[in-house]
């Protein structure tokens, strides 16, 4: 059954940055009302919500970056020795077929990703909002961990959005314009395990 025609699904179409904008209007929805939902119950607090939301800056390196470098890398080669090599990587081969496959679900990934880094971002600044209407400014080493939260979530959420339009994007990258396109596997699987090594090092 095919999907119907849409003005919006059309219009995000053309250019996957707007596709990004739009999805952080949602998000943005979702999050505010998700929010205030909760700020109704008579046991509600700003902080401990804020907090149950919130993992260590560890974990967020630890789970989010790797990840990122991984599913990226590997789409990127799938793609580029599809465009450059073609044969049993073109897409009507199994491991092209395999190759497409991944790289869609990385980009849903990679939509995860983005979603929570910027409702986490959405949340603490309402957070930060409530609290100094409620109780004024925070002691200066509270702002410093909440600006360096709110710098780690930006950086993931643009990491997030840029990996995602790289593994949508209907071209190439600049592997793809190597001669030798046998070391785009090569440098992918040499990207991998860095971002393995990194997830398991724990820096």
């Amino acid at each position: 059954m095919k999907a119907g025609k849409n003005i919006i699904d059309n219009w995000i179409k053309k250019d996957l940055r707007l596709e990004i904008l739009y999805r952080t209007i949602s998000w943005s929805l979702f999050t505010i009302a998700t929010y205030v939902f909760s700020s109704y119950k008579s046991d509600f607090s700003v902080l401990n919500y804020y907090k149950s939301y919130t993992p260590t800056p560890l974990s967020i390196l630890n789970a989010f970056l790797p990840l990122i470098i991984m599913l990226t890398a590997i789409s990127i080669m799938f793609k580029d020795m599809d465009i450059k090599q073609g044969g049993i990587w073109s897409q009507d081969q199994w491991l092209g077929m395999f190759g497409a496959f991944f790289c869609k679900v990385s980009s849903e990934i990679m939509l995860w990703i983005t979603g929570i880094s910027y409702g986490l971002i959405l949340i603490t600044l309402i957070t930060v909002v409530r609290v100094i209407s409620y109780e004024g400014l925070p002691e200066g080493n509270e702002l410093i961990k909440i600006y360096f939260f709110v710098s780690l979530f930006v950086i993931i959420f643009l990491l997030g959005s840029c990996a995602y339009i790289l593994i949508r994007h209907e071209k190439g990258l600049i592997l793809s314009t190597f001669s030798e396109v046998r070391f785009i596997p090569i440098l992918c699987t040499l990207a991998t395990l860095i971002a393995i090594g990194i997830f398991y090092i724990g820096f």
